[in-house]
């Protein structure tokens, strides 16, 4: 769903959705393998502030990239990223909520 957002927010002449697809899925490996790399020093070494770094770290990548591969302003890429995020996030919980619906009958 994030790559469906992605093209539609980010929509250009000639952009195909396999694009919007791939830059996705490169931005949530991105995040994954951060989360990973913290949960592994957390492991070892107990940093307080990490929590806050995380978080920033991968807005300012999304933020960085997205400027870079739709070539867009800074502030538009932001706005954008903004709405992709919301909608990403509602979407999300629309789904997890069908699932558990689903779920909840099926036991039922």
């Amino acid at each position: 769903m994030l790559a469906l957002w992605m093209y539609l927010l980010f929509y250009r002449k000639g952009g195909y959705y396999v694009d919007s697809f791939v830059y996705a899925l490169h931005g949530q490996t991105f995040v994954f393998l951060i989360l990973t790399l913290v949960t592994i020093v957390q492991f070892f070494v107990r940093i307080p502030f990490i929590a806050g770094i995380v978080p920033l770290l991968c807005g300012i990548y999304f933020l960085v990239s997205a400027k870079k591969v739709y070539e867009v302003s800074y502030i538009s890429a932001f706005l954008r990223l903004l709405v992709v995020g919301l909608m990403h996030t509602i979407t999300a919980a629309i789904l997890l909520g069908i699932y558990l619906v689903i779920v909840t009958a099926l036991v039922i």
